[in-house]
Order: C-alpha cells, then sequence, then structure tokens
C-alpha cells in the first residue's frame, strides 16, 4: 500500500505527492499524479513529471529498485524520464513495461521466461532456480530501438508490443498465446500449470498492418487484439480467431417498428477499453462509448 508500515487498513490512506520528494520542494508544486497501478505484490506510480514509484514485494526484482529479498513499504523513485516522457506503463504480477514517447520500451522484474527482452544474469548457484531470473532494475530493450513502437502489454509469462506500421512482437513463454501452429518439432521448454510451454527470447512477429490495432490485453493464456471497428482478434491455444464485438443493448432491448418511433435504433457504440482477469481468457469485459459495460 505504500503507506510506510505493512499493517492492513480498514481506512482509506491518503496519499499525496508531497510524501514521494519532501525535499524537491519547488517540483513538487508542478507534480501530480498521473497513473497508479496495483498489482498482487507490488504498487506502481507514474507522475506527470514521468517519474516512476514503486512499492511492495520486491522479489523478483518486480520493484525495479535493484533490490530482490527486503519489501519496501514506502514509494520510492526508480526512474526519471524526464524529456523522454511516458506513454504507457504496464505490469503483471511479476514483471513491468514502460513505453516512452521516443518508442523506447524499457523492462524490469521476473526474466524466468525471457519475457523482458533481453539476457539477464543469476548470481552463483541460482541458475536453476527460476524465480531468481530477474532483472532487478529498468533497461532499455534494444531490440525496439529502430521499430516505432506505439503500444505495450504484458501477462505473467509473455510480452506484447505494437508498431505504428501495424507489426504486433510477442515473446517470453509461448503456451498457443502468439498465434502460428504448434512447434510440433521441438521439445517444450517448460511446464506451465500442466500445459506445455515453449520460450521465445527473439520475438515473434504477426504483421496486422491491413488493421488499425486500437489495443491489447495479455493473458497468461490468450492474446486479445483489438482493432478498429470493434473487430476482435483472439490468439489462444495455437489458433487465431476474430470475433466482431457486439453492439451494446440494454437487457430489456425490444426491436421497435423505425416508422412508429423516430428515435436511434443503437446508442453509440465504439469500443474504448477492453479487460480480462482470466488467465486463460474466458471471459471479457468491453467498455462502450456510450459508457456501457458489456
Amino acid at each position: 500500500l505504500g503507506t510506510g508500515t505493512k499493517d492492513d487498513r480498514q481506512n482509506m490512506f491518503q496519499l499525496g505527492v508531497h510524501q514521494f520528494d519532501p525535499e524537491d520542494g519547488n517540483q513538487l508544486e508542478s507534480m501530480s499524479f498521473k497513473k497508479v497501478l496495483m498489482t498482487r505484490y507490488h504498487s506502481l506510480v507514474l507522475t506527470s513529471t514521468n517519474k516512476i514509484y514503486t512499492c511492495g514485494n520486491s522479489s523478483r526484482g518486480r520493484l525495479g529498485n535493484g533490490i530482490t529479498d527486503a519489501p519496501q513499504i514506502s514509494f520510492k523513485e526508480i526512474l526519471n524520464l524526464g524529456d523522454s516522457g511516458v506513454a504507457m506503463l504496464v505490469s503483471s504480477n511479476h514483471h513491468s513495461l514502460v513505453l516512452t514517447y521516443q518508442s523506447e520500451v524499457y523492462s524490469w522484474g521476473w526474466n524466468g521466461y525471457g519475457q523482458l527482452g533481453y539476457p539477464t544474469s543469476s548470481k552463483a548457484g541460482e541458475e536453476k532456480l527460476l524465480e531468481k531470473v530477474c532483472g532487478s532494475k529498468p533497461k532499455r530493450i534494444s531490440f525496439f530501438d529502430d521499430k516505432d513502437i506505439v503500444s505495450i502489454a504484458c501477462s505473467k509469462v509473455h510480452s506484447c508490443a505494437v508498431a505504428r506500421n501495424g507489426t504486433v512482437y510477442l515473446w517470453g513463454l509461448n503456451l498457443g498465446q502468439m498465434g502460428g501452429s504448434k512447434p510440433s518439432h521441438l521439445t517444450p521448454d517448460v511446464e506451465y500449470q500442466t500445459q506445455e510451454g515453449y520460450i521465445i527470447s527473439s520475438p515473434i512477429c504477426i504483421n496486422l498492418s491491413h488493421l488499425t490495432v486500437q489495443q491489447v490485453v495479455c493473458t497468461d493464456f490468450a492474446t486479445f487484439i483489438r482493432s478498429k471497428n470493434n473487430t476482435l482478434h483472439v490468439y489462444s491455444n495455437y489458433m487465431t480467431r476474430t470475433f466482431k464485438i457486439p453492439l451494446p443493448r440494454a437487457k430489456t432491448f425490444k426491436e421497435v417498428d423505425a416508422f412508429a418511433h423516430f428515435a436511434p435504433r443503437e446508442v453509440p457504440s465504439e469500443v474504448l477499453d477492453m479487460k480480462c482477469s482470466n488467465s486463460f481468457g474466458n471471459n471479457i469485459c468491453f467498455k462502450y462509448s456510450c459508457g456501457r459495460i458489456g
């Protein structure tokens, strides 16, 4: 919670920017909260001055503060992107990705399946301990330096980046959520929740240049790509399926005689956002421009 103690709380705790860098009084006047993320183990805060703060459980390097063995009970700055600006900040339970307005992608946290996008070394004697494989400080993914990335997403086991030209890059543990057919000629690298997995260290590329990609949501076993005109592409179980997202209609909706009622038959139906918290992607939620939730 970043309250300075480990105590559970039943009442709201008010957190102000002045609690972050009290000695830097000049900048605090112009600083405000831009985005707040909470996962199962840690929290992240992005400020309007493009600074990122974290707190929580530091194992697997998820806090990005260089520490992996001691919890952090207050928010501490780990990254200052200043003039580069932060376009997106996403996090799974174990690793995080940052996209700057300069199209640079940074990552830190658990790297057991190569989901950080670069190799990380383990301490002597810890090579075989999967949970110890991590990058405990933010690092730029050099692979994307010339790719013009405009969007990022991640699950606990894989990561995704979308380029302006419509190319989608996926890397980490492939459980069938990266498109393409099952690599039957390869031996599985690991078993994850009883499913065979293949570690993809160099990103898989999917060419969606014929679409306008608007959002990507990653879960452990599914990748959802939403494109213009309310179209949803689902990558799961080594298959790709395309769906038309239903229009928002109230439960009490009844077909009316258009000539008897001069009223719109459908409310504004553009999808603005989607979320999924089920690791298999068994259900998904949409937010429409009319304010309805589907």
